[in-house]
């Protein structure tokens, strides 16, 4: 500092006009003594000058004031260059906690404070520390730097200590927050304390096993070695650990603030330094002593490192060179802290440079005036420091709002050289004015590691390749996870997929699992080794039956044949040659006309040859019964009739293709589910038989088999009740049916005393909204507006979330429930409420139908902006998009757990067909409303937005497969999962019935119940206790029938082409503790505005230096920000004489009356003695009095401002301080003399009350109150109250 001073003194382009003086004081790094320090200098230098210890953590710089010299060249330099006065601006402390101390005190006298070396973030706050400014970049910067480091290596399980400070406190916190942007963990965070004794020690270090010195000799100790260790800033170019600790510290890497390459003439005038021109300092005398290990003659030296007295040096020859030894302090070859230094400095300076250029009339001040540096005020020189821009070894200095410079740190490592020395090699920089991906550049191949040639793996779980997908651990941090192979069917192309992506249809995954190949195609060909072998034997078939046919036309006169029923013969030879050549067309790719024409010309063939074998069976045994005397039977069954017969049975076999032809045809179905990596073209019959899988299974209720109703409810009350009658219709006594419902989810039906026979597989909204209060908490929304219907459902779950939410400090902007018919009137009370509230998030706890009411609404009054946060009830609804994409466009919901595929589900469905639906109306509906069609003799009775008689009738040629229906769309599988598990469920509890040992039973006398005598009351206890995997997830149920709430995190995203994509972008997992349940990953959501989420609060957060001040009636989100008091101007000797005020006026009217009183004696004269002059005087004396001792109070020892902190272990309690005890006595105590007077002369007047009385009576008769006997006189005249007052 004093270089940089000496340089600006003999610049003429800069101060030239002015000379730069100082006082350097040392704080010890202490408060205490850093605070007496500090208060020297702003006080002028009242005090001795302080002695240091080479520390120079507190250093002040001040603008000359009145010392203005023409004489710009002089170098001499020193306190007698600088008046008393005030010095106007400190330079330091070097700690970030010295530093806020110091910015606390300082507040009352707004002296500027300008670091070099705290790097806390918390000092970028204004609002708390208006007056600082620092050299040295904010911790802010240097965490982003580390997250960014530790990320581009790939280190996402990180260890992180710091000792028990502001400083450490500070980065650690921000450091955990920006790393976990780039899924970095801490795998542990400890603060030791500032004096490292062994237990703390071993604490540390048994975290490892997981004040730098202390720990390292701790570490060797211990012997844990291949360490890569990240040193914050504050040691990252610390020469001086490498000669104890260079074996454990090498390959260490870190960020050092910028270092200057040279500044010009500082290594000539540190080397210049010699004891003619040092004795008179402390600071200099204690860095000669140490340096050279001498004692200096008359040295004002008092610290001692390493020895117990300095007495114990030899002195000093004379002789002795600095340049001769090596010292930290006069090494120029890592200008990191000095720098800093040096541009605080050249920062005063530029500041009192643009002050001196000021034009009166245009300055920043009030009417343009400027600061004027002989006269100087500190705020005034502070404000020309905010706004210096300046260049200095050519790097341009700059500061943002805050008094922070724009940070750029140089990348260190730590590297032995082959001699065991070390070099500190820039590797890289960080520089937080280029955009974040640029921000940090690296040269890996540059890098000396601990260990090996590269960089050390820390990692909790290694990541998962392609083709595998993210399993949580349960209680772990997202770092720490299992990888699991994606299932059949589905892929991962990405590292570290939290979901693995289904396949289509038509491909599978390769053996990977990290690319969806198309499926093999396969089908009966005439390639195949099977196919030949029936084709051959197809052709081998009709040859013989041809050969045959032809040996029997050459020989048809032939007895034989003419024997063998010549005719039918023919006809047999002839169809089953045509039989065996049909045949073939089973062979080749099938296509539809082929499946029409192969199933009815192979049925018909073959009808007419087992017609004509039937016919000539029926000739042979007519002919044996022919034989018989006098019968005539083969007159019924001659040629015509055997040719009828013929013709009969092949026309009924004709008419039943026929109809099958004309109502369900075959068709040619791609078989997807028999391989699974193959597609199988084959024919389907067209025919259904009913698929059931429960049935078909012959591991579940092998002995039993399923069967079931369907009832429509409606979703009405009164239906649903007269459809759960007719189910129970038949069962003796009072029904005892258990429920169990695949999509109520109201947390009212938990109640088992109220509802005690009720199991559902959706979790319930208890969970939901602990779901939805978190995501509120978690984007920091504490205003909110809360919606929903006026249903069961909606008011239990806006009651749970209003209770739920109030736990993280959010507020209901305003809760809302709307009629179910929902009219023009309620609709505009509602947009009324929506536009005249503050709040940007609405959370609605509605179905699809209403939520199209509201969004048409909110079109007509083109409301935008708007957060949706959507219950699980709409918030996969799809439908939605179409008409309201614009709007819903960002929203966030959480929707019920999503089933990837059910096996053989889309099959099913695909094989609808007219035939096998027209029983039931729901299929009919859907086959009706899916394709536009009505079918003869339709059973469906629900019409929707046209009357069914309006459609055209179905031809049967209409598909399914070739139309989109939400009913057959299978990739959204949340609520037909439910209901399949609730199928499940049922099914495994009459497993563990079927599999109950009579006497071991859960009933009475270990009795078990019977699958083929049911009673309801008996599943249901099965149901209760049953536990079962499907799909790959467990089933477990609690004690309220409850299932484990898992819910997908659900972003409603725009797609480039306008269609929307439904993103999982998270998950709440009931399962976990409440701060590990939600994942959200918030880089992947796509929000309604801009790129981020929005701010919907009711108050801004209140910045350290302000309090909360509730509004009154409001929520507790609500209030104002109000400036904590820095102190309070004393009052006592203001509220001294005030009171004294008083007492003198009500003794100067008690001695009136008494005089008065006096006054009425014959021959009395006092009054005249006591008149209003007298009167004023009384009072002026006696406050004369209470002046003049407050005055002496105030001249001795005044009152002040104090911050307890003994009181309270945790807080300050500014308060005022009495400052002298005598005075403050003084003034209570005549306060007190004027009161006793005051009774004293009240007492003397007591025996004149009689007379008074006596001539009240008197007055009272005169004014005419005869109605008033003698005892209301008396106690009218004698009452004591009006005696004393009058």
């Amino acid at each position: 500092m004093t270089f940089a001073i000496r340089e600006i003194n003999q610049r003429n382009d800069l101060l030239p006009a002015l000379r730069l003086g100082f006082h350097i004081k040392d704080s010890c790094n202490e408060v205490p003594v850093s605070l007496k320090a500090s208060l020297l200098l702003v006080n002028g230098q009242p005090g001795p000058p302080a002695t240091g210890n080479g520390s120079m953590s507190v250093r002040e710089l001040s603008g000359k004031g009145d010392l203005i010299s023409l004489d710009s060249r002089s170098p001499v330099l020193g306190c007698a260059d600088v008046t008393r006065s005030p010095s106007p601006v400190i330079i330091g402390d070097a700690s970030s906690g010295v530093s806020m101390a110091l910015l606390r005190s300082l507040g009352p006298f707004q002296i500027p404070l300008v670091s070099y070396f705290a790097s806390c973030s918390c000092l970028s706050e204004q609002t708390e520390f208006p007056m600082f400014m620092r050299t040295m970049p904010s911790d802010a910067f240097q965490v982003r730097a580390l997250a960014r480091l530790v990320s581009h290596f790939g280190w996402t399980w990180v260890g992180v200590i710091g000792e028990e400070s502001d400083y450490a406190y500070f980065a650690v916190q921000l450091f955990l927050q920006e790393s976990s942007l780039y899924g970095v963990c801490a795998a542990y965070v400890h603060h030791f304390p500032v004096v490292l004794s062994q237990k703390p020690l071993d604490k540390l270090l048994d975290v490892i096993q997981t004040e730098v010195q202390s720990i390292m000799r701790a570490i060797r100790q211990r012997n844990i070695t291949g360490i890569q260790w990240i040193a914050g800033e504050a040691w990252a170019t610390a020469n001086s650990l490498w000669e104890e600790f260079g074996d454990l510290l090498s390959g260490t890497l870190g960020f050092g603030i910028r270092r200057a390459e040279v500044i010009p003439g500082l290594k000539q005038h540190l080397s210049s330094l010699r004891r003619s021109n040092i004795q008179d300092s402390a600071f200099l005398t204690e860095f000669w002593e140490e340096s050279l290990n001498c004692r200096l003659n008359g040295s004002v030296n008092t610290h001692y490192h390493y020895i117990d007295n300095h007495l114990d040096r030899k002195p000093c020859s004379g002789m002795e060179d600095l340049n001769d030894v090596y010292s930290a302090f006069s090494d120029v070859s890592q200008l990191r802290v000095s720098y800093n230094v040096y541009k605080a400095v050249y920062l005063v300076a530029h500041a009192l440079q643009r002050m001196s250029d000021c034009v009166v009339g245009q300055g920043p001040f009030v009417n343009g005036t400027c600061g004027k540096p002989q006269s100087l005020e500190p705020w005034q020189l502070f404000h020309y420091m905010k706004n210096t821009k300046f260049s200095i070894l050519g790097e341009k200095v700059d500061f943002d709002r805050n008094g922070d410079p724009i940070a750029l740190y140089d990348l260190i490592n730590w590297r032995r050289e082959q001699d065991g020395s070390l070099r500190l090699l820039k590797v890289g920089f960080y520089d937080a004015s280029l955009s974040p991906e640029l921000s940090l550049v690296v040269n890996d191949s540059a890098i000396q590691w601990p260990v090996g040639q590269q960089a050390i793996r820390s990692v909790c779980s290694e990541s998962c390749p392609p083709g595998k997908r993210v399993a949580r651990r349960k209680g772990k941090p997202v770092c720490c996870f299992d990888c699991v192979t994606c299932a059949d069917g589905e892929v991962s192309n990405n590292t570290d997929s939290l979901d693995c992506t289904r396949c289509p249809d038509d491909m599978w995954p390769n053996d990977m699992r990290n690319l969806c190949l198309p499926k093999n195609v396969e089908f009966l060909s005439y390639n195949e080794p099977m196919g030949m072998v029936l084709c051959a034997g197809s052709v081998l078939g009709a040859c013989f039956s041809l050969l045959v046919l032809a040996l029997f036309f050459k020989h048809k006169a032939t007895p034989v044949v003419r024997a063998n029923n010549m005719e039918l013969s023919f006809f047999l030879l002839l169809f089953l040659a045509t039989c065996f050549l049909i045949g073939l067309l089973f062979i080749g790719e099938p296509s539809d006309w082929l499946c029409r024409t192969r199933y009815p010309a192979f049925g018909i063939s073959f009808a007419l040859c087992i017609s004509c074998l039937l016919a000539k069976t029926s000739v042979v045994l007519m002919a044996f019964r022919a034989t018989l005397p006098g019968s005539g039977v083969m007159k019924w069954f001659g040629p015509n009739q055997q040719r009828a017969s013929v013709l009969l049975c092949t026309v009924v076999q004709g008419s039943i293709c026929l109809i099958w032809l004309r109502t369900n045809p075959p068709f040619t179905n791609s078989n997807t589910g028999y391989l699974r990596n193959t597609i199988i073209i084959e024919c389907a019959t067209g025919s259904e038989v009913g698929f059931w899988e429960i049935n078909q299974r012959s591991d579940l209720l092998p002995a039993l088999r399923l069967g079931f109703h369907i009832r429509d409810s409606c979703n009405d009350v009164p239906v649903s009740l007269k459809a759960s009658l007719l189910l129970v219709n038949g069962q003796p006594g009072p029904p005892a049916i258990r429920n169990v419902s695949y999509f109520a989810s109201c947390s009212c039906l938990s109640e088992q005393t109220e509802f005690p026979m009720f199991m559902r597989t959706m979790p319930s909204d208890a969970f939901q909204v602990r779901a939805l209060a978190r995501l509120v908490s978690h984007f920091g929304w504490t205003w909110v507006g809360v919606i929903g219907l006026e249903s069961d459902y909606a008011r239990f779950a806006i009651q749970l979330f209003l209770h739920e939410s109030s736990l993280y400090g959010v507020c209901a902007a305003y809760v809302h429930l709307y009629p179910v018919v929902l009219s023009q009137q309620p609709l505009d009370e509602l947009l009324d409420i929506i536009q005249g509230s503050s709040s940007k998030v609405i959370i609605n706890f509605n179905s699809e139908s209403e939520v199209q009411s509201i969004m048409r609404a909110i079109r007509q009054r083109n409301i935008t902006g708007i957060q949706w946060i959507a219950s699980e009830a709409w918030a996969t609804a799809k439908s939605l998009w179409e008409e309201f994409g614009d709007l819903l466009s960002g929203t966030l919901g959480f929707g019920i757990r999503r089933a990837e595929v059910i096996p053989g589900l889309k099959q099913h469905l695909s094989r609808l067909r007219p035939s096998n639906i027209q029983d039931s109306s729901f299929l009919t509906e859907l086959w009706e409303e899916t394709l536009n069609c009505r079918l003869n003799g339709s059973v469906n009775t629900h019409s929707h937005m046209v009357n069914h008689l309006d459609r055209k009738p179905c031809s049967g040629m209409e598909d399914l497969n070739d139309v989109y229906s939400a009913f057959s769309d299978v990739s959204q599988l949340r609520v037909s999962y439910n209901v399949y598990k609730a199928v499940y469920l049922v099914a495994h509890a009459l497993q563990k019935m079927s599999d109950c040992e009579a006497g071991q039973g859960p009933f009475v006398n270990g009795t078990c119940g019977k699958p083929q005598s049911l009673e309801p009351w008996q599943l249901f206890h099965y149901m209760k206790n049953t536990k079962f995997s499907i799909l790959g997830e467990k089933v477990d149920f609690d004690h309220n029938g409850d299932p484990i709430a898992s819910y997908d995190l659900m972003n409603w995203r725009r797609e480039q082409d306008g269609s929307l994509r439904l993103l999982k972008v998270g998950f709440y997992d009931a399962s976990l503790s409440p701060e590990l349940s939600l994942v959200v990953n918030d880089s992947a959501i796509q929000w309604p505005v801009w790129q981020q989420a929005v701010r919907s609060v009711c108050s801004e957060s209140c910045p350290p230096g302000k309090r909360v001040a509730r509004r009154k009636g409001k929520p507790v989100c609500c209030f104002d920000c109000v400036t904590c008091a820095e102190g309070e101007v004393s009052n006592n000797t203001a509220f001294g004489i005030s009171f004294a005020l008083c007492i003198s006026c009500l003794l100067a009217k008690t001695v009136v009356v008494l005089m008065a009183f006096r006054a009425t004696l014959p021959g009395s004269g006092v009054m005249k003695l006591f008149g209003p002059n007298q009167q004023r005087a009384s009072v002026l004396l006696c406050t004369l009095v209470q002046g003049l001792i407050c005055v002496i109070w105030l001249l001795t020892y005044p009152p002040f401002t104090n911050c307890n902190t003994g009181y309270l272990r945790n807080t300050i309690i500014i308060e005022c301080a009495t400052g002298s005890e005598v005075g403050f006595w003084c003034v209570l105590g005549y306060i007190g003399l004027l009161a006793c007077l005051c009774f004293f002369m009240a007492f003397l007047a007591q025996p004149f009350s009689l007379q008074l009385s006596v001539s009240c009576q008197s007055s009272v008769r005169k004014a005419g109150f005869w109605m008033l006997d003698g005892r209301s006189l008396d106690r009218y005249c004698f009452n004591p109250g009006i005696t004393w007052a009058l």
